[in-house]
């Protein structure tokens, strides 16, 4: 009898304690309820924390977070598109390997084209990465050229004043990544563009004149040597309104759903300013006809005849 007894009790604790954890796994999947899936992904250490925390690894622990970077950006590609914490998540990764250089690049260019609106905090978001970028590789041409596009292409300037003060500052980025080694021809065309839009065509030419002794590809130097006569006798704004032109209908063909920005930025091949893979058909328009970028009026008949 007493056996049967104690059998009994430990069959009664038995159930008891199965009936508790029931009970406390239905009340955990009451109160996950409550928590984002993805609640983890928002979590993010400070970097003085992250830095004690890899015990020296830093390196290891940086890559550990640029996979926790893609996953988080992936998971806002496919959900809300707000991104949200992304540019917290890539600082991190650089705080842990300052010479970790895609997290730069891959975040300048994510930020605008991670799915969410690009607003002019977007834009200035982008350009720190970008800036950063610059003072630790300063010798990296895309840098400087993607900051510039940032200014003149993405950013809304509130004020004509705060728009010439982005154009001179892209001007001089242009002019500074169009001299660095394996920087693509086409940033000296987008330079040029740039002095013509804003009245400088003195500086401009000055500056063909410089490219023209520094370039050695033929075919470039014979461009520039254009470049510098059609400026000197003032029909330079036509024909690099016509080069603009090009470039543009090229990256359409090549990249129809991005901008020209991220087309200039993912390194196109550029044997003739635009992708090589790209076989269009030009027709070169009469200097006569093509209205000035700067101004908007055609030139004046009988002008830019004669051209070589």
């Amino acid at each position: 009898m007493y056996g049967f007894l104690k059998k009994l009790t430990w069959i009664s604790v038995w159930f008891a304690c199965f009936g508790l954890m029931l009970l406390s796994l239905q009340r955990l999947h009451a109160q996950r309820a409550f928590i984002p899936q993805n609640m983890d992904s928002f979590y993010l250490p400070s970097e003085k924390v992250l830095r004690v925390a890899s015990l020296g690894y830093r390196h290891m622990l940086a890559d550990l977070m640029w996979v926790k970077t893609l996953m988080y950006f992936g998971t806002e590609i496919n959900g809300q598109k707000r991104q949200t914490w992304l540019a917290a998540h890539v600082w991190r990764v650089i705080a842990l390997d300052p010479s970790f250089e895609l997290a730069y690049q891959w975040a300048g260019a994510a930020m605008l084209y991670g799915g969410r609106i690009i607003d002019n905090e977007t834009v200035l978001i982008s350009n720190e990465f970008y800036r950063a970028a610059m003072k630790k590789f300063p010798h990296n041409w895309r840098y400087p050229s993607a900051l510039a596009f940032n200014l003149v292409y993405e950013y809304k300037a509130a004020t004509p004043e705060e728009a010439e003060r982005n154009r001179e500052e892209a001007i001089d980025l242009f002019r500074e990544a169009s001299r660095m080694a394996g920087a693509p021809p086409y940033l000296k065309i987008f330079t040029i563009t740039q002095m013509t839009k804003a009245g400088m065509n003195k500086l401009a030419a000055e500056y063909v004149r410089e490219a023209y002794a520094s370039a050695q590809d033929e075919e470039e130097r014979t461009l520039l040597a254009r470049r510098l006569k059609d400026l000197d006798r003032g029909e330079g704004a036509a024909e690099l309104h016509w080069q603009q032109e090009r470039l543009t209908q090229e990256y359409s063909q090549a990249l129809p759903y991005g901008s020209l920005e991220l087309f200039l930025h993912l390194g196109p091949r550029t044997e003739r300013l635009g992708p090589g893979g790209v076989e269009l058909e030009y027709v070169k328009p009469n200097p006569a006809s093509v209205p000035d970028p700067v101004s908007g009026e055609a030139p004046v008949s009988g002008q830019g005849q004669g051209r070589p």
